[in-house]
């Protein structure tokens, strides 16, 4: 089973869907997800770190470490500064760029900054920009603790 984080209205086979509105599977923030570490296969984000206060962001990332399994991976998608896909939406309260990731990513010359704010480690599977180079994707591959 894998973990749609934010999933909205979609639903998909082989995913539990989780959201703070609607009625998905499970109603929760992806800051604090209620489930046992290491209790999914992977976990998607599509279109929801941009909703989240960007503050967070080292937890979010944390918690989809957490409850994915070893070796699991991570996919996420966002709208890119300073495309109007990232600044036009008024509900986008958080920016991003294509290396915003690298701080997450073992190995990347970012691993002193890891280690000092606690942010756990992960692994580039792919990024790559999309949507007329208003979009990345990005999948990482959770690297033990």
């Amino acid at each position: 089973m894998r973990l749609d984080i934010g999933c909205g209205d979609k639903r998909d086979e082989g995913y539990l869907a989780t959201d703070i509105l609607g009625k998905p599977d499970v109603l929760c923030d992806a800051r604090w997800l209620p489930f046992k570490d290491g209790a999914f296969s992977g976990a998607r984000m599509l279109h929801v770190l941009e909703h989240i206060p960007r503050e967070f962001l080292v937890q979010t990332m944390n918690e989809c470490h957490r409850v994915t399994a070893e070796g699991g991976e991570l996919e996420i998608e966002i709208p890119i500064f300073p495309s109007d896909d990232a600044m036009a939406d008024p509900t986008h309260v958080s920016f991003y760029v294509p290396r915003t990731f690298d701080y997450f990513v073992d190995g990347s010359g970012h691993d002193e900054h890891r280690r000092m704010y606690g942010i756990e480690r992960w692994a580039y599977v792919l990024r790559q920009r999309g949507g007329m180079n208003s979009i990345i994707n990005v999948r990482m591959a959770k690297c033990a603790s």
